[in-house]
């Protein structure tokens, strides 16, 4: 097994820079520059003209939310609801807000893996509904949706982002490390399997999908041994303490994974969330440990614990109510992520419907709104963690979503070259993802 991190100074935009690339044996410390980057814009490719809105630019009327029926999707509505109405009473206005819930062809496919459902497994009906006029907004998981929207949405608001690390839910073991040889880890994401494949070859990964209860039954039940989810989406649910693994928080145990000089520092924005190279852990309300893991011992994947907001692109009025509850800092965030996993992915890749490359990639920025600067981390495996890729740069300068989707897609395009240069992608299959993408439309 080999890693590759990218030790970077760049001064620009450009492929010209001074860079060395250093070999890691699985499971050592890597080693990093610091730095931060910008968040690029969120809108949708203009290649083709949007499809004309049903409600025009009409003034109020009554509002349809598209959501899942999970607890979670149903929770990230209730939080754009608030934030809707707590922006209309500021302007002495009122709004009529009701949710349509419908089941994401994800949410009905519980027998395979996410990997063959492909790109929009959990927000294509909820896209489809807005654009068909039968909702005029969708609320998504950002880490779920295709880099690329459909023509005629856009990506109008992103609420603070939450805690984007992972999780480690175990009986006893506060980090991937503590788990005894030959412990079943239960996860449904190639990019989890991956990085616990490469750093901790000791371990069993297995296929694990299925709502919070059900996965920690598995526990209980001693099928598998642990598993990993985001700690946003526990946070929002009650299973964590909204400050639980936050470095200001009071946690019971703390065990480090990394030196301090590995990981991002700093604030995201106003939201404040942390990144710290220590994993934080403490008792759940279900009598497990869970264990905050250091984005050093595992990348997030572009976007998680980022809420966005799609509606259609020519309803003006609803672009406006959306825009004013946006949060700028997420936004650069979430822009750069999806510009890196756009150009990794290739045009046709990122699109609704498009089959996942055999590949395993995870990104993650942090802007800093004092110094307008942003740090971005990536990387790229095999399904196997045999071999992994990792690029990092610090205090990139961003001051607008431009800069943000210049830097993501600078490292996305970096991923894509290793990629295709160890044979996990082929140059073709942009093309065919791209044709892939306008039989479908």
């Amino acid at each position: 097994m080999r890693s590759y991190l990218l030790k970077a100074q760049v001064a620009s935009c450009q492929f010209s820079r001074t860079s060395k690339v250093w070999r890691l044996a699985p499971g050592s410390d890597r080693r990093r520059c610091r730095g931060l980057t910008r968040t690029p814009h969120c809108a949708a490719p203009t290649s083709e003209p949007a499809p004309p809105s049903s409600s025009g630019k009409s003034g109020q009327r009554p509002l349809v939310i598209a959501t899942r029926p999970s607890k979670l999707a149903k929770e990230q509505t209730r939080q754009v609801q608030q934030l809707l109405l707590a922006a209309a009473q500021l302007k002495d206005e009122q709004l009529q807000l009701s949710t349509l819930e419908l089941a994401s062809r994800g949410d009905t496919t519980q027998g395979v893996s996410l990997r063959s459902l492909g790109s929009g497994a959990f927000t294509e009906e909820l896209d489809q509904a807005v654009l068909s006029g039968a909702a005029d907004m969708s609320v998504h998981s950002l880490k779920d949706c295709p880099a690329a929207l459909a023509p005629g949405l856009l990506l109008a608001a992103c609420l603070p982002r939450a805690d984007p690390r992972d999780v480690l839910i175990a009986p006893e073991a506060t980090s991937l490390g503590e788990l005894v040889p030959g412990s079943r880890v239960g996860t449904s994401s190639s990019r989890r399997a991956a990085q616990i494949k490469h750093s901790f070859p000791h371990l069993q990964v297995v296929q694990l999908r299925g709502n919070v209860d059900s996965r920690l039954g598995r526990i209980r039940s001693r099928d598998i041994g642990a598993t990993v989810l985001a700690a946003a989406g526990l946070k929002r649910l009650g299973v964590m303490n909204s400050d639980e693994g936050d470095t200001t928080a009071t946690v019971s145990t703390s065990t480090s994974t990394s030196t301090s000089s590995s990981s991002f520092t700093g604030t995201s924005g106003e939201a404040g969330s942390s990144t710290s190279s220590s994993t934080s852990s403490s008792i759940s309300r279900e009598g497990f440990r869970t264990s905050v893991l250091s984005t050093e011992e595992m990348l997030p994947a572009a976007c998680q614990g980022a809420v966005g907001v799609v509606c259609r692109a020519d309803d003006e009025w609803v672009v406006g109510l959306l825009d004013a509850i946006s949060h700028r800092g997420t936004a650069l965030e979430v822009a750069a992520e999806r510009a890196c996993l756009a150009a990794l992915l290739g045009g046709g890749g990122a699109c609704q419907r498009s089959a996942f490359p055999d590949i395993a990639w995870a990104c993650h920025t942090r802007h800093d709104p004092d110094s307008n600067t942003m740090d971005l981390d990536c990387l790229v495996a095999d399904l196997e963690g045999k071999e992994l890729f990792r690029y990092t740069e610090f205090y990139r300068p961003v001051i607008d979503e431009v800069d943000a989707v210049s830097l993501g897609s600078l490292y996305g395009s970096l991923l894509r070259m290793m990629a295709v240069g160890q044979g996990w992608l082929q140059e073709e299959d942009e093309e065919e993802a791209a044709a892939a993408g306008e039989e479908e439309e």
